[in-house]
């Protein structure tokens, strides 16, 4: 149903009331109701404007973190106490750029691991533990490496003959890193690559490497 003109005429007026001129009711010749801006007859009646409904204060909001950027140090020591069970640190490391850092720190251990980096390899790959991603890296980027194991680092020692190789043991199966110490004469012989004792070892450093990697490791000893 449409509103009638009258209705509509008013409210356009009283509109105009509210900011400038009063408006006037009158009676018409014809008993009809009449409205103007200016009296209209001995019985005009000022029309008293509607009053505009206040509007509700906004409600308060609290007030939303800001996020700054913060130097590695400084993410770095939110880091250990949010591993230390500090929320608030954690919730400032998310805040202060330390998704973006962690970001790019992994894309840029990407690169230098596909450029030859065993280092930045075992950071990006095989940080959470040993797996078939950390295991096809590290193999395929060692200097040396085998079934269950790779070379990580080597010293020589030129006045004794011996050079200690670094081998990390990378076995099907075991996610836990382990690291052991082969030591190489420069001498030939069946025992020249030993762990501890020089009477028992291998003839080369990949067969001493594969035999005591292959081992599982001892269980801890329980109470």
């Amino acid at each position: 149903m449409h509103a009638p003109a009258w209705i509509l005429l008013v409210a356009s007026l009283l509109v105009c009331a509210s900011s400038e001129a009063q408006i006037y009711e009158c009676a018409g010749k014809d008993g009809s109701r009449v409205f103007s801006d200016k009296r209209c007859g001995p019985d005009a009646k000022v029309v008293q404007p509607v009053a505009k409904p206040k509007r509700a204060a906004p409600k308060a909001v609290g007030a939303k973190p800001v996020k700054t950027r913060k130097t590695a140090a400084e993410l770095e020591q939110l880091t250990l106490r949010c591993d230390g069970g500090d929320d608030q640190a954690c919730t400032e490391w998310t805040m202060s750029g330390g998704p973006e850092l962690l970001r790019d720190q992994e894309q840029k251990a990407e690169m230098e691991c596909e450029a030859g980096s065993l280092a930045a390899c075992e950071d990006r790959y095989c940080r959470e533990g040993i797996d078939a991603d950390c295991r096809a890296r590290v193999q395929r980027t060692a200097r040396l490496a085998g079934d269950t194991w790779y070379l990580r680092n080597e010293q020589r020692d030129a006045g004794s003959g011996l050079t200690k190789y670094l081998v990390r043991c990378i076995p099907e199966g075991v996610r836990e890193v382990r690291d052991i110490l082969v030591t190489c004469s420069s001498d030939s012989g069946p025992n020249r690559c030993y762990l501890s004792d020089p009477q028992h070892g291998s003839a080369r450093l990949a067969q001493a490497a594969a035999a005591h990697c292959a081992r599982r490791p001892a269980a801890a000893p329980t109470n």
